[in-house]
């Protein structure tokens, strides 16, 4: 096996002119190249007339799988310490990981319902505007009636969007309007939508999506989802 040890050592003085640790599995690897250019020459040559030819044929199936097998046993034994040292990293910042993890998921918590109020605003805005439109359309087409004249359509005026992206120097927030539930009691749930957690998510969220909005058993609301871009 390869002395990753003295690999790394050997790549710490890279700059001047030894090996690196990949140099060194290229070197142990490489005695299996002559073998395969050789397997590869005699099946080119290969004829297959004769039981003495479909035998050999067998056999080079055979040398060729157990050549594969050397060769995956050999990478295996260079990956092997430092699959341990990656392992072990790993498992070393799972607790950091998990800590952001909770605080972007907190931090989540707190921006989404001050998105959805935000767009509740707007959305609100936008019902006045729609509302005064029609108030001002039906005067206009009164008036025009009455003049005996062509009535003017009123272009009802848009609200523009405010859950567009938060721009910061690390990155952008943004958000997106999606449907979600609750449990609120579990008896009143219908069969179809029992599942051991208690419920089938994935079946309530598709009679969700295809515009259910009332189940017994589940509050189903609306909400602003979070979503990141560094």
């Amino acid at each position: 096996m390869i002395d990753f040890h003295a690999a790394a050592e050997d790549a710490v003085k890279d700059e001047t002119g030894t090996l690196t640790p990949l140099d060194h599995a290229k070197h142990a690897l490489m005695e299996f190249r002559s073998a395969i250019q050789a397997m590869a020459s005699e099946v080119e040559a290969l004829e297959v007339r004769d039981d003495a030819a479909e035998a050999r044929a067998a056999e080079m199936i055979a040398q060729a799988r157990g050549l594969l097998k050397q060769i995956e046993d050999k990478q295996r034994q260079i990956i092997e310490e430092p699959q341990r040292f990656v392992k072990a990293v790993q498992n070393f910042t799972l607790p950091f990981r998990k800590d952001l993890d909770a605080i972007i998921a907190k931090i989540k918590r707190k921006l989404e319902p001050y998105a959805y109020r935000k767009e509740l605003a707007r959305r609100e805005a936008e019902k006045r505007a729609r509302e005064e439109a029609e108030r001002i359309q039906r005067e206009m087409d009164r008036r025009a009636k009455k003049a005996g004249v062509e009535p003017v359509k009123i272009v009802v005026p848009v609200v523009p969007e405010e859950k567009g992206p938060v721009r910061t120097e690390s990155g952008t927030t943004s958000y997106v309007a999606v449907w979600d539930y609750e449990v609120v009691e579990k008896g009143k749930i219908p069969e179809r939508f029992l599942a051991a957690d208690p419920t089938d998510r994935a079946v309530v969220m598709e009679a969700i999506r295809a515009g259910v909005r009332e189940i017994p058993g589940l509050r189903i609301f609306e909400k602003m989802q979070v979503r990141t871009r560094a």
